[in-house]
């Protein structure tokens, strides 16, 4: 690949974290409905094409952060709004004053399931959109044997809640495989791809510790990895709709010395669902994980059509602190014998989670559009 084709798949695949972007893209960059439909669907309808056939004017929108709201046009006849990232969720009146009507009149494409809410299952306009599922690169298969350790604990950054988990999950060191703020025991475990493309000092972007301090809690938000040298590796197709963020790659050395994945949901003392990419690896990896996520995730998950591993005691306790502390209480009890006769009793739910995280979700939402605008 030449560095002129190079430069124009990063121009026109990377829109996932420049969501001010309005609808008149530049460089050849593609409409949000392009770039959310036109490489995910087996049949693709274009936004134009559906405009006609029903007579009506669309505003279609990938909604991530507060600077994307601005595409957001209230005066078309029809609102469709993908909603990547629970900020939509948690800032519902912005979003109702954008869009000029309540969001029940909003056909939602979302990421995030809240109950009692416009993002819910029982709202005929809302759909599950599942675009997180793609998420996941350099993924290798689970192989099922003994391992060194029962599990990996990457808990990624830090927030009050982590700390409280965290501080649960400490005593259990020497079973796990683990990161968390400044611990650590991965030295011999991190990928060689992780060094090759996370030089903090060279391969981040101006990356300055003092700038990217979080006061509050002294940790660092590292900036998303060198895009080019993410496309050279993984492909511009990943990068369409989630921006080249470490956390994205599959840790396989890790899976390789570990029996299953605690996963850490992000914000999971908000939204009942926001299933990222820390669901997603284990998933596509087909290997058991226990998921610490929002009240009722796993109960979400199963309304979704997935089968979570386990009774998950811990998903229906709507108290955040005393979800964490019984669901640190099972991964405590988790041994290498009880893992790899779950491996067995489990092994239909694996391969059942892997076909449906696999779906075409992307036609899935072009479909539900279609059959909205019928209705």
């Amino acid at each position: 690949m030449d560095k002129q084709e190079l430069q124009r798949l990063i121009n026109v695949k990377t829109i996932a974290h420049t969501s001010s972007l309005s609808e008149t893209r530049y460089n050849g960059q593609p409409s949000d409905w392009e770039l959310y439909f036109k490489e995910r669907c087996d049949q693709y309808h274009t936004q134009q094409s559906v405009e006609k056939q029903f007579g009506i004017t669309i505003n279609f929108s990938i909604q991530i952060g507060p600077d994307s709201v601005s595409k957001i046009d209230s005066s078309a006849d029809v609102i469709i709004m993908v909603a990547k990232e629970d900020f939509v969720t948690m800032n519902q009146k912005l979003f109702v004053e954008a869009c000029g009507r309540p969001l029940e009149q909003v056909i939602l494409l979302s990421d995030i399931v809240l109950e009692d809410s416009p993002f819910d299952f029982d709202n005929p306009k809302f759909i599950y959109a599942g675009s997180w599922f793609e998420s996941a690169v350099n993924v290798k298969p689970n192989v099922n044997k003994h391992k060194q350790f029962v599990f990996d604990a990457l808990l990624g950054r830090r927030h009050k809640y982590i700390d409280k988990l965290w501080t649960h999950l400490e005593p259990l060191k020497h079973k796990m495989l683990y990161r968390y703020f400044d611990q650590c025991n991965l030295q011999e475990y991190d990928e060689d791809i992780f060094a090759k493309m996370f030089d903090e000092q060279n391969k981040i972007n101006n990356f300055n510790s003092d700038d990217y301090m979080n006061k509050e809690h002294g940790s660092i938000t590292v900036l998303p990895l060198d895009q080019t040298e993410w496309i050279q590796k993984f492909g511009s197709h990943t990068v369409g709709l989630h921006s080249p963020w470490i956390s994205r790659i599959t840790p396989n050395t890790i899976f390789d010395h570990s029996m299953c994945s605690i996963v850490r949901e992000t914000n999971f003392w908000h939204a009942n669902l926001f299933l990222t990419e820390k669901t997603s690896k284990p998933l596509q990896a087909n290997r058991l994980f226990f998921a610490l996520g929002g009240y009722k995730f796993n109960a979400t998950l199963k309304k979704m059509g997935f089968k979570p591993y386990g009774k998950c005691e811990w998903d229906s306790i709507k108290d955040i602190g005393k979800r964490i502390e019984v669901y640190a209480e099972c991964m405590s009890n988790l041994d290498h014998n009880q893992v790899s006769d779950m491996y067995a009793t489990e092994s239909s739910s694996i391969s059942h989670n892997y076909e449906l995280a696999n779906a075409n979700w992307g036609q899935r939402c072009m479909d539900f559009i279609l059959q909205s605008l019928s209705n």
